[in-house]
């Protein structure tokens, strides 16, 4: 990242300075915010590198004392609203949107916005600033109760996502006897026709808006990271009813083999809240067997494998091309 472009600093001295700031999950945090914000801007069409700049800096006076932080606001000229006045937790994004400014150099209105409205959003928010406010609610170390179904909503549709996010913080900022603000609840306005069409029910019962072709080319992806044998996607689907897709591959020992299952298992359950109907000869581990619905994913052991040799069987589905890049 060039962070030059956006302000004084090399990337290394802004996050020196970062963690002369904030505590060591705070810095954390904001690195893991860095980089949600570059995955939702190529996905969503934003500036990837102004992005990991400003999900980088967000949180910039968090660590502050309240004290530190009215400080820096009244220095930059702005009189808070009684609401805000009564709320500590939005100092440190207004706090910041001025400290990027006066001490890092930072010009660029969009990430001063973005870092100003991180934490309650508003009416009218630029690409930029919508990623960044779900960047933050959506990050890798985020564990609130709801957090993998809102992470994987912001996949779906990151409209949905905000809409549901800020109404779930206006009622639990309501619950704690506090004001929601007139940022959120001017952006709950803006958003209060949009309707969730992917509900936590549908991610409970691991419900996926996923293609069944998309699903198994990436767990394909997920194997070939964790270093799988013989990878190969069969479309079965045309000479067969019981699914779309298989997914083979294998593994030398049976540690690999549990453990390319584990994974599978856990990145599209944390990335995508997406869990397999039945798994099954996870204790053997000769051959594992994860059901998700159209996509069925076959580990073998090598031995096993050559024995039932399912791509002998399956001759007549179609394999897919794999590409997975530079290794």
């Amino acid at each position: 990242m060039n962070t030059k472009r956006y302000c004084s600093f090399e990337e290394d001295a802004v996050k020196t300075l970062l963690q002369s700031l904030m505590k060591q999950s705070r810095y954390e945090h904001s690195l893991n915010v860095s980089d949600r914000a570059a995955f939702l801007a190529e996905k969503y069409g934003a500036d990837i590198e102004k992005a990991c700049f400003a999900g980088l800096v967000h949180d910039i006076c968090k660590g502050m004392a309240g004290e530190e932080q009215l400080a820096i606001i009244k220095d930059g000229g702005i009189v808070l609203d009684e609401d805000t006045e009564k709320s500590p937790a939005l100092w440190h994004s207004i706090a910041g949107s001025l400290y990027i400014q006066t001490e890092l150099g930072v010009t660029d209105e969009d990430i001063i916005n973005a870092v100003r409205y991180h934490t309650t959003g508003r009416a009218g928010m630029s690409m930029l600033e919508k990623v960044i406010y779900i960047a933050d609610l959506t990050s890798a170390d985020r564990n609130y109760p709801d957090a993998c179904y809102v992470r994987r909503l912001a996949e779906i549709s990151l409209d949905q996502c905000i809409a549901f996010s800020c109404r779930w913080i206006i009622a639990d900022v309501k619950s704690r006897g506090l004001p929601p603000g007139k940022d959120t609840e001017g952006l709950a306005e803006e958003y209060k026709n949009v309707r969730i069409t992917y509900t936590k029910t549908d991610f409970e019962k691991g419900k996926t808006t996923m293609e069944s072709k998309e699903l198994a080319l990436k767990i394909a992806k997920i194997l070939d990271e964790k270093k799988a044998k013989d990878i190969r996607v069969l479309k079965i689907c045309d000479v067969s009813s019981i699914g779309d897709y298989f997914v083979i591959c294998s593994a030398s020992n049976k540690s690999h083999v549990q453990s390319l299952s584990d994974e599978v298992d856990f990145t599209l359950g944390h990335e995508f809240g997406i869990k397999p109907k039945r798994v099954e000869g996870y204790s053997s581990a000769s051959w594992i067997l994860m059901d998700y619905s159209d996509v069925i994913v076959h580990i073998f052991h090598d031995e096993t494998r050559e024995f039932y040799s399912l791509e002998r069987l399956w001759s007549d589905a179609k394999i897919e091309e794999l590409n997975f890049g530079e290794k």
